[in-house]
């Protein structure tokens, strides 16, 4: 009898105590890059950044990551939309990267990354998204160009226009000194 308790005590610990299976969890961050990063023009080209990061103990398995962008406004220059990967081990990432150009301008509502795993070796699927970027404002060619141009000219301008106005006064300044030492006019030499 006493043998009986000590199983069923040990039996329950076990049951107690035992640990799950090791399950992944994954996050997935989306950014872009683009110069410069406040507008997007027509026809210019910019990269998207999808990382997943398996935050979890156990591996990702049947990986689905997909960034479908329409093809109506942006055209793919480089890269895959989206990727499949067998797995993703623990504390392992895995990026997609897309370089895109629009052929539109106005604005764009932005959207997550979706990514489809299972968690463990089960076929339970999970689904995962990414941030959000912040709307997208298209500019046409002429006027992106206006927004991100260096404007050289406008500065030498400036620069020329604000130096006058420094030297002049500092060179009417040194010819009434030269004229006037001390105050009193200079003589005049013979």
């Amino acid at each position: 009898m006493r043998l009986l308790s000590s199983i069923l005590v040990l039996a329950v610990l076990a049951v107690t105590f035992a640990a799950p299976p090791p399950t992944a969890n994954l996050l997935v961050q989306k950014h872009v890059s683009a110069e410069p990063f406040v507008y997007f023009g027509e026809g210019r080209n910019f990269t998207t950044h999808v990382t997943v990061h398996n935050v979890g103990e156990g591996v990702a398995y049947d990986v689905v990551l997909s960034d479908p962008w329409p093809a109506k406004l942006f055209l793919v220059l480089e890269g895959k939309t989206s990727a499949k990967f067998d797995e993703i081990p623990a504390g392992g990432k895995v990026e997609l990267n897309t370089t895109l150009s629009p052929n539109f301008n106005g604005e764009f509502a932005s959207f997550p990354a979706v990514v489809h795993y299972q968690p463990t070796e089960t076929p339970t699927v999970q689904v995962g998204y990414s941030n959000v970027l912040r709307n997208m404002t298209v500019k046409s060619t002429e006027v992106f160009d206006k927004l991100t141009a260096k404007h050289y000219r406008e500065w030498a301008t400036f620069t020329g226009l604000s130096l006058l106005t420094i030297l002049l006064p500092l060179f009417i300044w040194t010819k009434v000194q030269v004229d006037y030492p001390n105050g009193v006019p200079a003589k005049k030499r013979n």
